[in-house]
């Protein structure tokens, strides 16, 4: 045989081989079946500690001011049941959600020292939430492209507790828009911060007043996540396929992930409405918040595991250092006088996510 024919028949054998080794990137995507009840459970801890406190009184810094120490944690549960009773085009478009768990408990330890005089307070809230014990459902809306939330007949909820609300609990968000090979990255869009970081939406978790907080519980109103995390996220999110591997038994696609995000908020008006439900220190005969606002920075990484036999998340887990900067300003009366104080505290610890399916 000679030379061109040689190199003309490898050619020729090359060929097929060539061909059965394209497309064999891994197509990472959402896909149950039509019936596939899930449950999935989060859990979310914060520890933050004060690093920072000053504080104004009608402009002035106060003569004596307060020295402080205080330290924050939370650890709050979210399981819900997911029914997708139909999927078309890579999305539940019509999903039953039963929040089976909405709760936690939040602690708090504050150490004040007033010209060498210590005052110590310690105490824990317990956080719960209207939709606990609940169902909604979520209802594709071809038109508008998003999903409607519609109460199930017989409903305790109103339709305002329904507001914030998401239904993309399945981190899809994460995942590469075609096949990808090992190594493969990509960024994630900012604004799916809300899915990943607020899991649910706004789930009304509240964090209730109790006797041991006594006077310092004034807003009730501070235990959702959904407060630190919105459309304003500014940042970097990248994701990279790190291959697939064996997880219980399962075939999982792993997908690593770094992030760098900042938000500000205003929750002037949440505040206001919490602090209707409040009593007022003693002492205090009237009081009216001006404004809170708070600017969050938030640094990590994480994984998740995808199953890519049955099209869903198996595992998801994320941690970072957290940085939460609280700016509020009120005006009370007490003792027949007006006073307008300004304070900011700073806090940095860690905020971390672990969350699984089955």
């Amino acid at each position: 045989m000679n030379r061109p024919l040689l190199l003309s028949a490898l050619t020729l054998l090359a060929t097929p081989l060539l061909l059965s080794g394209e497309g064999r990137g891994t197509k990472i995507a959402f896909g149950v079946e039509p019936g596939t009840t899930l449950t999935k459970t989060f859990e979310i801890e914060m520890d933050l500690t004060l690093d920072s406190f000053d504080m104004t009184m009608n402009g002035q810094e106060p003569p004596m001011m307060p020295g402080m120490e205080m330290t924050l944690s939370s650890v709050t549960i979210i399981e819900v049941e997911d029914t997708y009773s139909k999927v078309a085009d890579g999305r539940p478009t019509l999903l039953t959600r039963s929040f089976e768990t909405c709760s936690g408990e939040s602690e708090m330890d504050m150490e004040i020292d007033v010209m060498g005089e210590i005052q110590e307070v310690g105490a824990a809230m317990e956080i719960s939430s209207v939709l606990e014990g609940e169902s909604v459902e979520f209802v594709w809306n071809e038109e508008e492209e998003t999903h409607d939330v519609v109460l199930p007949d017989g409903s305790a909820l109103e339709d305002e507790d329904l507001e914030g609300l998401i239904e993309d609990m399945d981190f899809r968000g994460l995942l590469p828009d075609g096949e990808v090979d090992e190594g493969d990255e990509w960024e994630i869009d900012l604004i799916v911060m809300l899915s990943i970081f607020s899991p649910g939406g706004d789930t009304k978790l509240i964090a209730e007043q109790n006797e041991e907080m006594g006077e310092m519980a004034m807003s009730g109103d501070t235990g959702d996540f959904s407060d630190y995390f919105n459309e304003d996220v500014e940042g970097e999110f990248t994701a990279v396929f790190d291959g697939i591997r064996k997880s219980d038994d399962l075939e999982v696609a792993v997908i690593t992930f770094t992030f760098e995000l900042s938000n500000a908020v205003d929750l002037t008006e949440k505040s206001r409405e919490a602090l209707e439900d409040s009593d007022f220190p003693e002492g205090i005969n009237e009081m009216e918040i001006e404004h809170v606002d708070i600017e969050i920075e938030y640094e990590g990484e994480g994984v998740l595991q995808w199953n890519l036999n049955d099209g869903h998340f198996h595992s998801f887990e994320a941690s970072g250092d957290f940085i939460m900067i609280v700016d509020q300003g009120f005006l009370i009366e007490a003792m027949g006088q007006e006073m307008s104080i300004e304070q900011t505290l700073e806090f940095s610890g860690s905020l971390t996510y672990e969350v699984s399916a089955e």
